[in-house]
């Protein structure tokens, strides 16, 4: 009876009509699959990686997991010959996104006998690796006075390569550096923004905290404002808990009783998904139940700083996703505030094509980001009557 039984749990194994997820399964005779490698972070199907198989019914449309490069295993059901199998597929996932540069000094001056390295001074970023490396291509020396015409390389853990030009000039002696003036920026009224900008389909705001001192929004609201956006809280480290704007609650309450529209943001700088469920959880706690008009923003400047913290472009997109599925717990939702560069560089389709997007583009024409945006803050140097003093303009598209 025994040798019955061991023979018919070896029919079912090989056949792959029990299925134990643990188990890699090979295919059974005559089956052929041919895959093809999927990039890391991709939204790809089944059917997507499958360049020639004749297996029948399978299932094309299971989405694979590529959130981590290597070899990734996926259980699939298919049909072959009027049989039924199972089968645990081994795909192949890859990086092939270069490292970026956020900054790099294209000339740098050293004294003779300076060790510095130049890496050092550079600020770069990844999609995946949380750490990229630098080092200089070329010869130079700072042993003698001289000019070095070298490169620099970044690189991530799958060896994608980014180099860009470094001259390094060797010197005896450091240059006088002559005081820079105090550029005076010419104010731009807020009525001259609207009387660019008005169109059916937009309305005209500000952008306030504490910088701003105290603000009379009934004069705010005469000159010709809808909105306000007002800072609820700030952290400017990692390390450093969350703090209420010391105007937030006097500009609420005066905004509110003046008629406008208002929203509030939050300048965060947290770099894991934990910082994200605190950054929400203070935002819902500061509000105590006062409504808004706008979605909840995430102010996320930190970019100088990207480097040290260790982490990927990756890393903080879902940083942004996770302070939104806090907030969704109690029916408020996210709002990603960017400039047009880190839009464009940091901020992942994922997150700036499915949430709104509040614009920061300093310049003298509408601007030309072709991205999908709710709001523009379009200067930092306005004036409007109410507040004395440089002020954040902003144009709301309805």
């Amino acid at each position: 009876m025994k040798k019955y039984v061991i023979i018919i749990l070896c029919l079912l194994i090989l056949t792959g009509c029990e299925f134990n997820s643990n188990k890699t399964y090979e295919l059974v005779e005559g089956v052929t699959i041919k895959t093809k490698d999927v990039e890391v972070f991709s939204n790809t199907k089944l059917g997507d990686i499958i360049e020639e198989t004749n297996m029948e019914d399978l299932k094309l449309d299971k989405v694979l997991d590529t959130e981590t490069i290597g070899d990734n295993r996926i259980n699939i059901d298919y049909k072959y010959e009027g049989k039924e199998y199972k089968y645990t597929l081994t795909y192949h996932v890859i990086d092939t996104v270069k490292p970026i540069y956020l900054s790099a000094a294209q000339n740098i001056t050293l004294l003779v006998n300076d060790d510095t390295n130049p890496c050092d001074n550079i600020n770069i970023a990844d999609n995946y690796s949380r750490i990229p490396t630098c080092e200089i291509i070329g010869d130079y020396t700072t042993e003698k006075t001289g000019t070095y015409k070298v490169k620099y390389q970044i690189k991530d853990e799958s060896n994608n390569i980014n180099e860009r030009d470094l001259t390094i000039n060797v010197v005896k002696e450091l240059p006088d550096t002559p005081k820079s003036t105090p550029s005076v920026s010419e104010m731009i009224p807020f009525e001259s923004v609207i009387n660019k900008y008005k169109k059916d389909n937009t309305e005209f705001g500000i952008d306030v905290s504490r910088w701003q001192g105290d603000i009379d929004f009934n004069k705010v609201k005469d000159a010709g404002a809808s909105f306000v956006m007002m800072r609820i809280g700030v952290s400017n480290k990692p390390e450093e808990e969350l703090s209420m704007d010391s105007k937030y609650k006097q500009n609420i309450e005066r905004a509110k009783a003046a008629g406008l529209k208002v929203g509030v943001y939050l300048y965060t700088t947290a770099i894991n998904e934990d910082m994200a469920k605190t950054a929400a959880e203070f935002v819902v706690n500061s509000l105590d139940g006062v409504e808004l008009d706008y979605p909840i923003v995430f102010d996320w400047e930190n970019w100088s700083k990207f480097r040290t913290y260790q982490i990927s472009i990756h890393d903080l997109n879902n940083v942004f996703l996770k302070f939104d599925e806090e907030l969704k717990k109690h029916n408020l939702s996210a709002m990603l505030y960017g400039s047009k560069y880190y839009l464009n560089t940091m901020w992942e389709d994922r997150v700036k094509d499915n949430y709104k997007v509040w614009l920061a583009h300093y310049t003298n024409n509408m601007t030309d980001y072709e991205g999908k945006y709710m709001m523009w803050q379009m200067c930092s140097d306005g004036r409007i009557n109410g507040i004395d003093g440089d002020v954040d303009i902003d144009i709301q598209f309805n």
